[in-house]
């Protein structure tokens, strides 16, 4: 019987088709949990502030520290040179004096960064004693990532609030971390006319810090009731009396307490400004201070230095000289304010201080806007002191008559939402900037690297592909 092949029969498996659905935004979320940001109230943003602040604090203190096994180079450096070209006794030393393993400090100095045998020299012995701790860098690394998560988020966030993304559009310098500690320090709602911006960042000068010295002093020397002190030291040093009442009259829990001289002083001896907004200022205009010429923030900056050193010439800074003489009489360079004019350094301080006011007014007139739809009143200086005429500011309309109706979807449109763009993804007849937010998004969850971050497996990656 002749041999017959049998062929050999091989069923085919079935395919599994997977119906598409349409994005669900848990499933966005969950590989783009900085998407979450953007659904945050004010008083969280607030609150992503602070917790930004506080991490960058904690990250930036072990940074000088972290390359340091608790020497320091200068000891490192004398005791090498102190043994001359005999390193290795060097090394001995070193390691005696600060109980260390020799053996491992060696072979440290023997390996180079590229973990390449090396010969002992100098420089090498240095870097053995300095070389970062395994476990602090680890902590410093995880600090940093956790701070560029929070950064990602306030991106996110200040790309769905209209008068950050009119700020970040006209002033060339101006990013997502200013706008986003702007918005959630400056409440709109407490501020009617900008100086109230001013004053909360420093920069009311009737307002005068004392501190815990001189506030003691104050209420010791002075003679009445508590009421009747409070209210002449508040109208003495340019205090708010409603908010010193507040603070004198509250724990630190919340709770109503008496009215007393100890008090009293604790109150006073207060900043009357956040610290935080008023170096938030000073960073701002030392961002646009730093843009090139053809900026629009940097030409108004030239404008008024020129303007304030001709003043300065002129004897226009003299009553400033004097207040100063007057407060630190042995000033280091009183030679200077005796003649009736300011340094150079006061002088620029000056600069930047209008030149951020400038920039305050723009932003308080688009919070306006946006939030009660009229024309803000007029500023302090044009309002009651009778100055000059009022800057254009880029992007926003001409100025009007406090109260007046502004057109707040024409200057400041509001930002699609990150669910609008979500359902406009799912749409068969979605625009081509969507389709490339689809793309963006689809790319990031199907790279190998969000698949190792977020632990995904291939196939949970398959099905994400499908379900978008």
């Amino acid at each position: 019987m002749p041999n017959v092949k049998k062929s050999k029969t091989t069923a085919k498996k079935p395919k599994i088709k997977i119906e598409k659905l349409p994005v669900d935004e848990s499933v966005v979320y969950k590989f783009n949990p900085d998407l979450m940001a953007s659904e945050m109230n004010p008083q969280q943003a607030r609150f992503l502030v602070s917790c930004f602040e506080q991490q960058k604090k904690s990250r930036t203190r072990p940074q000088s520290q972290i390359r340091s096994i608790e020497l320091t180079n200068r000891e490192i450096v004398e005791a090498v040179n102190a043994c001359a070209e005999d390193y290795g006794k060097a090394l001995i030393q070193l390691c005696e004096a600060h109980d260390l393993d020799v053996e491992a400090l060696h072979l440290l100095a023997t390996t180079d960064e590229n973990k390449n045998t090396c010969a002992l020299s100098r420089e090498s012995i240095i870097r053995a004693f300095t070389a970062e701790h395994k476990y602090l860098t680890y902590l410093y690394s995880q600090q940093e990532a956790i701070e560029n998560q929070m950064r990602r988020a306030m991106e996110v966030y200040v790309k769905t609030q209209r008068v950050a993304v009119w700020a970040m559009k006209y002033n060339k310098g101006f990013g997502p971390i200013f706008a986003m500690k702007l918005l959630a320090w400056l409440d709109i709602e407490q501020a009617p006319t900008v100086g109230h911006f001013y004053a909360f960042g420093g920069m009311d000068p009737s307002r005068e810090f004392l501190g815990a010295e001189r506030a003691r002093a104050a209420v010791s020397a002075a003679t009445g009731t508590v009421e009747e002190i409070m209210l002449k030291l508040c109208a003495e040093f340019g205090q708010n009396l409603e908010t010193i009442r507040r603070l004198a009259t509250t724990d630190k829990d919340g709770n109503q307490i008496e009215l007393t001289r100890a008090s009293l002083e604790k109150a006073l001896s207060r900043r009357p400004y956040h610290v935080g907004v008023k170096t938030l200022y000073h960073l701002i205009a030392e961002t646009f201070m730093k843009q090139s010429p053809p900026a629009p923030w940097r030409l108004r900056y030239e404008q008024i230095k020129a303007e304030a050193q001709q003043r300065n010439l002129t004897g226009g800074f003299a009553p400033l000289a004097a207040r100063i003489l007057a407060k630190h009489p042995n000033h280091k360079q009183a030679n200077i304010y005796v003649t009736g004019r300011i340094p150079d350094g006061h002088l620029n301080n000056w600069v930047l201080r209008k030149l951020v006011k400038q920039f305050l007014i723009g932003w308080h007139r688009a919070c306006y806007h946006c939030r009660y739809g009229v024309e803000v009143p007029k500023p302090y200086p044009i309002a009651i002191q009778g100055h000059g005429h009022l800057v254009a500011i880029a992007g926003q309309p001409a100025w009007q008559e406090p109260g007046t109706r502004i057109d707040v979807e024409r200057w400041y449109p509001a930002p699609p939402t990150v669910g609008s763009m979500l359902n406009t993804i799912s749409d068969n007849t979605a625009q081509p900037t969507n389709v490339d937010i689809h793309g963006e998004l689809q790319s990031k969850l199907l790279s190998k690297r969000s698949v190792r971050k977020n632990f995904i497996h291939q196939d949970q990656a398959s099905k994400i592909a499908e379900l978008a």
